[in-house]
């Protein structure tokens, strides 16, 4: 009897440690892909970043023309102003 019940604790070790490496080998596959999607997703990023930058100089380019071309017509404003204040003199 002793023997029989040695051998059935024998066995259930036996399968909680196959089932444990089992478990082990899917979480390391896991961990894997998930390492493999983090660096997809910091290249991504990385891109990301660049590309926002490139659109933030564009950005600061047209703000800069606009102001050219506002402050362009507000000389042209004040001048005509000028005259039109000369004129009536």
């Amino acid at each position: 009897m002793s023997f029989a019940r040695f051998l059935i604790t024998l066995f259930l070790i036996f399968m909680f440690l196959f089932s444990c490496s089992k478990e082990v080998k899917n979480l390391k596959e896991e961990i894997r892909l998930l390492k493999e999607e983090n660096n997809f997703l910091k290249a991504e990023n990385i891109s990301l970043k660049k590309e926002i930058e490139e659109l933030y100089k564009k950005l600061e380019e047209k703000m800069k023309e606009e102001r050219k071309t506002q402050t362009g017509e507000e000389t042209k404003d004040t001048s005509k102003t000028r005259e039109t204040s000369k004129k009536t003199k």
